[in-house]
């Protein structure tokens, strides 16, 4: 049993919070999420505060309201008689919005850089993949240029003679299709980016 304490003590003293093992990014989403909840929580509990006063003016208007709506003014419809309650109650809402903008900004603002820098990060680090999928595309456009070379190769031994529908000229029919402008204007990017050096 003692051994057994021992062990759960030193797992207890190791285990480091969940907190400590986010990554900057991770830790900036779950701070703009819990800032964003806690933004809509105060929306709905004005909107259900004015939704409540109104309806105590107005209770025919209550079967023109969404019952999403009906169910943010249900918990307020008793203090909704008296109006100090209410005022009083508005007010706490609307000091507790005004204190929260600032933290929203800060957490949008920390967001934003971390979301940056996250997909630096990452960008980063697929490099060495994106460069061999660059050159993949860059070697398969040699090889059907190449194909396409030596297909018509193959039509031009048919000169002088007239086309045959034994031979139709693929190679000239996709080559039509091909947007050599484009290619040569990809191939310069590419290198221009130091991706490939053909």
């Amino acid at each position: 049993m003692l051994n057994l304490k021992r062990k759960t003590r030193t797992a207890d003293t190791l285990a480091p919070p969940a907190a400590a093992t986010m990554s900057p990014w991770d830790k900036a989403r779950h701070r703009h999420a819990e800032m964003r909840g806690k933004l809509a929580a105060l929306q709905t509990r004005r909107a259900g505060l004015a939704l409540a006063a109104s309806l105590t003016r107005n209770p025919n208007d209550r079967e023109r309201v969404n019952p999403a709506l009906l169910a943010a003014a249900a918990p307020y419809e008793k203090i909704a008689d008296d109006p100090d309650v209410l005022s009083k109650e508005i007010r706490t809402v609307d000091a507790e919005l005004n204190r929260l903008v600032p933290e929203i900004q800060a957490a949008e603002e920390e967001f934003e850089t971390a979301r940056r820098r996250e997909t630096s990060r990452r960008a980063i680090a697929l490099q060495p993949e994106h460069r061999r999928a660059v050159e993949a595309i860059a070697g398969a456009v040699d090889a059907l240029q190449l194909a396409i070379a030596g297909e018509r190769a193959i039509q031009a031994r048919l000169s002088p003679l007239k086309s045959s529908a034994y031979l139709p000229p693929l190679g000239d029919e996709i080559a039509a299709n091909i947007n050599h402008d484009g290619i040569a204007a990809w191939r310069r990017r590419v290198k221009a980016l130091d991706i490939i050096s053909r």
